[in-house]
C-alpha cells in the first residue's frame, strides 16, 4: 500500500489502493474483484487487510458466508464511487483531446453547393476549432444533393 504524508502527517491512500476496494465494494465478493482486477485472490485480501490497517479502520466484515462491508465500508464505498466516476471523466476527457483533428482541409464543390455547405463548415468548426477550410469552385460536378471533393 502507498502511503503518503503531508505537512500534517495525515496519511493520505493512494487511487491505486482505493481501487481494490472499489472493486470488491461493486462486485461484493474477492473473486470477482480480482478478476475484475486481473489480479490474484489472494492481492484482494492482503490490499483490503492493508488498506484497513493503515486507514484504522474496519471496512470488510470476514463472515462464515464470505464477506460484506461493515457500516464504514459501506461509506467509504460511496466516496470512492464519486472518485471513479471522477477518473472515468478525466479519462473520457483525455480521450476526446487525443482525438481533436487539427489542420487545412480543401473543399471542392459546385457553386450551387456552397451556401449550403458554408453551415455545415460552421457547425464543424465549433466542433473541431483547429480546422481552417478553403473552399475550390469547380464547374464539373453535377449539384445531386451535395457533392463534394475533400482532400488534404
Amino acid at each position: 500500500m502507498t502511503i503518503t504524508t503531508t505537512s500534517n502527517s495525515k496519511p493520505q491512500l493512494s487511487w491505486n489502493d482505493l481501487k481494490v476496494f472499489h472493486a470488491f465494494a461493486q462486485t461484493g465478493s474477492i473473486n470477482s474483484a480480482a478478476r475484475h482486477l486481473d489480479v490474484d485472490n489472494s492481492t484482494v485480501s492482503r490490499r483490503l487487510q492493508d488498506l484497513e490497517k493503515q486507514s484504522g479502520v474496519m471496512l470488510v466484515e470476514r463472515t462464515s458466508n464470505g464477506y460484506r462491508l461493515t457500516r464504514e465500508g459501506s461509506e467509504l464505498k460511496q466516496l470512492v464511487n464519486g472518485m471513479a466516476e471522477g477518473a472515468g471523466n478525466i479519462h473520457q476527457w483525455l480521450k476526446e483531446k487525443e482525438s481533436v483533428l487539427s489542420g487545412r482541409l480543401t473543399l471542392s464543390c459546385c457553386d450551387i453547393s456552397m451556401p449550403r455547405l458554408s453551415t455545415l463548415i460552421r457547425y464543424f468548426q465549433e466542433q473541431h476549432p483547429d480546422t481552417q477550410f478553403t473552399i475550390e469552385p469547380v464547374r464539373h460536378l453535377h449539384d445531386s444533393g451535395l457533392t463534394v471533393l475533400i482532400s488534404q
